[in-house]
């Protein structure tokens, strides 16, 4: 459920020398021609592996793309929640723009990071101690990002610009979760027995009463967070904690560095990040995130606000 590609030199050249010609932040107030000049920068088996994995044609639930153009100066890694970097690395994003319009339709949350289309995961000195993509003393317990909203994000794309100490990035596939559950607890995971409580960022307050399984066609997807999930029950908390359990235990690890790309199924897919020790000196793990919805999904979402890439200062 895990597919790999590493990048050939000559079609890594030819995205470098594509992407180099096109006005990055200019381009930002015309988010039209932006989406075209990038979509273009993806050719060949590459394009074709973006397509058959956006329409699931393939068995891949993740795929890790390996040898993507970056910048050839990396700036030090931020670690101060007040910093810019728009247009500071204009490669590296543009390459993952371009990977995210080829899948479907990049997208923005009002209640994360302001609405951005691109977010820094990277330590930050002011949230070390939290549990989110900025904090490092706190690990991030398998999850579903905004497992608590209806307008969950289809895929998650996260890019490598700096991992000196080989961070991993923790996945599981909820498919190979339910094969090890019980009918009988499968089935209660599919009723609404369950508290999913929203982050702290959201306008939303109160938790929904959910199911943490649901059905996609031929396959079971989730909306699981290890910290923002409760059953309402003891039997529902218990097969709480077994799902949970499962998931740690089949997690793979992946390792990226610069140049890497991790791209997955939201809700096919769960994820983590240990605890580790920040330096907070230009030099620890950066990572960015965009989230995506399929071209046919994402518009009309109501709420949730959603940003097109035409807006200045958007990324």
């Amino acid at each position: 459920m895990l597919e790999e590609m590493i990048i050939g030199e000559p079609c890594k050249k030819q995205m470098f020398e594509q992407l180099s010609g096109i006005d990055f932040v200019g381009l930002f107030l015309d988010g039209d021609h932006l989406k075209q000049k990038i979509s273009h920068a993806i050719v060949g088996t590459l394009k074709a592996l973006l397509t058959r994995y956006a329409k699931r044609e393939t068995c891949a639930r993740a795929l890790v793309l390996r040898n993507l153009p970056v910048d050839a100066c990396i700036p030090a890694t931020p670690f101060d929640s007040s910093a810019v970097v728009l247009g500071k690395v204009p490669i590296t994003q543009l390459t993952l723009l371009s990977l995210a319009v080829n899948l479907g339709t990049p997208i923005g949350f009002s209640s994360e990071n302001n609405g951005a289309i691109i977010h820094n995961i990277s330590p930050m000195k002011d949230k070390k101690n939290t549990k989110s993509g900025q904090g490092a003393a706190e690990p991030l317990s398998m999850h579903s990002d905004f497992a608590f909203s209806d307008h969950r994000p289809d895929w998650l794309i996260l890019m490598c610009l700096r991992n000196e100490d080989r961070i991993p990035t923790g996945i599981c596939f909820v498919e190979q979760i339910c094969q090890s559950l019980t009918p009988e607890e499968l089935a209660l995971l599919m009723s609404p027995s369950f508290f999913i409580f929203p982050p702290e960022s959201s306008l939303l307050k109160e938790p929904r009463m959910d199911a943490i399984l649901a059905q996609r066609g031929n396959e079971l997807i989730s909306r699981f967070n290890r910290d923002k999930c409760k059953g309402q029950t003891a039997s529902a908390q218990a097969v709480l904690d077994k799902f949970a359990a499962i998931a740690d235990e089949l997690a793979c690890e992946v390792v990226l560095t610069a140049g890497d790309v991790l791209i997955f199924d939201n809700k096919a897919v769960l994820h983590r990040r240990r605890s580790f020790e920040a330096k907070y000196d230009g030099t620890d793990r950066w990572l960015q995130r965009v989230y995506c919805k399929a071209k046919n999904t994402a518009k009309n979402i109501e709420a949730e606000l959603i940003r097109d890439l035409a807006i200045n200062g958007g990324v």
